[in-house]
């Protein structure tokens, strides 16, 4: 399959850059990225075949995203500024970038990309610099396997599962293609869910130690990606000391430890940073409204739905809209974007995940043997943020650097057992029905 999966790459991004050349750099970079998985610690067979096959089924998309950007004169979103500005300051340092755009660190990558290829007297070409998005969307594949492997142990079918999601995650196909900094807020937010995760499960000081460093260090990071994103890090970290501290699972001292350590960062927090996190809040909350209004003129069932409800039904509303949108689903096919087209194919792809969710939540929520502090932290997790994002931006791709719990999670039942086989026929059987009938209401309002 992999053979097979490699010639289509190679003829689909030759007819959409009119060279071999671009396909030699992109398997040069991927000899290079195999090695740094190795040092990575991703020494295993199944481990270096789920990393080859993503990045080969990314760049069959890139070659995808090309055609659209040589041929249709696609704007390919943010991807092509970000181009613009690493190439126009790729001899300035990562510290004064900070001060001359937003998504520094990500244009500074591109930027030293930049001076190799011109070092080398390559010709310039976006498509080498998407080559780095495609590896990051890659390794961060390969540590939500590894995160998988820590909550449900070696399993075949996790495997392809997952394998398959990170596959033919659309939005995962954006920032692997056209996006630029989204690939590594997703890489960052999935390392530091890694972390978490190894927190709550190796409950030693060791660990606690090595959580508030991380926090540290990865809050730096996402502040020279989107500043909002500063507090992430301190959140999570929060959040699973809350559920060591209420569990039973760790000792008298650590819970000491622990108790010090969390009401020192939740002052720090609100003494320093919450007149902030309200402003951004506040802000993005304002943006919603304004974008609710602009996509209300074209009639779409969801948006008119939206407005029309009071804060606190909108606010549960918009949280499943996300998972859902656009409705239909069909809206991005015929516009002449790679952007608006992988949405689109997000959401049919959200058809297929979605019921395993739901179906993977309710076994966490109401089996007794099942509670897992992990899967807690997951959903927690993946809660929050889904709320944030709903009352700021209610943009999709934001919630894509959060799909790693959501895929996590729907794997949390057992395929092998004929009533889990069942459960889960009846929960497509009801999903897809739901789809429909929102698909048909929206037909009903277009004709009314």
């Amino acid at each position: 399959m992999n053979y097979i999966l490699v010639a289509v790459s190679l003829i689909i991004n030759f007819i959409a850059e009119s060279s071999l050349l671009p396909v030699l750099i992109a398997y040069i970079f991927f000899l290079f990225s195999t090695i740094l998985i190795y040092i990575l610690g991703f020494k295993r067979i199944d481990e270096f075949y789920f990393y080859t096959r993503l990045f080969i089924f990314y760049y069959i998309v890139v070659g995808l995203s090309s055609l659209y950007r040589n041929y249709l004169n696609d704007p390919q979103g943010d991807g092509f500024g970000f181009y613009m500005m690493a190439e126009q300051y790729s001899h300035v340092s990562l510290f004064d970038m900070i001060f001359i755009t937003e998504g520094s660190l990500a244009v500074y990558f591109w930027g030293k990309l930049i001076t190799l290829f011109k070092f080398l007297e390559i010709e310039l070409n976006i498509c080498y610099l998407i080559n780095l998005n495609t590896i990051i969307v890659a390794i961060a594949g390969l540590y939500t396997l590894r995160i998988t492997r820590n909550i449900y142990g070696e399993d075949v079918f996790h495997y392809k599962l997952l394998l398959y999601m990170f596959s033919c995650c659309g939005l995962f196909w954006l920032f692997s293609s056209t996006l630029h900094r989204d690939c590594f807020v997703l890489l960052f937010v999935i390392l530091l869910i890694h972390f978490n995760v190894v927190y709550l499960k190796f409950r030693n000081f060791k660990n606690i130690i090595n959580i508030i460093i991380y926090t540290i260090i990865f809050s730096l990071l996402l502040f020279a990606l989107r500043k909002e994103f500063i507090y992430l890090p301190s959140f999570l970290f929060l959040l699973s000391s809350l559920i060591l501290l209420f569990s039973n699972s760790i000792g008298l001292y650590k819970k000491i430890f622990l108790t010090l350590m969390f009401s020192f960062i939740f002052m720090t927090v609100c003494i320093f940073a919450v007149n902030d996190i309200i402003n951004v809040l506040y802000n993005g909350y304002e943006n919603y409204k304004v974008a609710l209004l602009e996509r209300s003129s074209s009639s779409s069932l969801g948006s008119d739905l939206i407005l029309r409800q009071p804060f606190y039904i909108r606010f549960v509303i918009g949280t499943i809209y996300l998972y859902i949108f656009p409705l239909p689903f069909w809206s991005g096919l015929d516009l002449p974007s790679a952007y608006h087209l992988f949405k689109s194919l997000n959401v049919l792809f959200m058809y297929t995940v979605l019921p395993l969710f739901i179906l993977g939540l309710s076994n966490y929520l109401f089996k007794k043997n099942n509670k897992n502090l992990i899967i807690m932290f997951l959903f927690l997790t993946l809660s929050f943020f889904s709320f944030v994002i709903c009352m700021t931006s209610l943009e999709t791709r934001h919630l894509g650097a959060f799909y790693a719990p959501l895929f996590i999670l729907s794997l949390n039942h057992k395929i092998y057992n004929k009533s889990s086989r069942i459960n889960i026929f009846i929960a497509v059987f009801l999903f897809f029905s739901l789809i429909l009938i929102l698909h048909v209401s929206w037909l009903i309002f277009k004709v009314l």
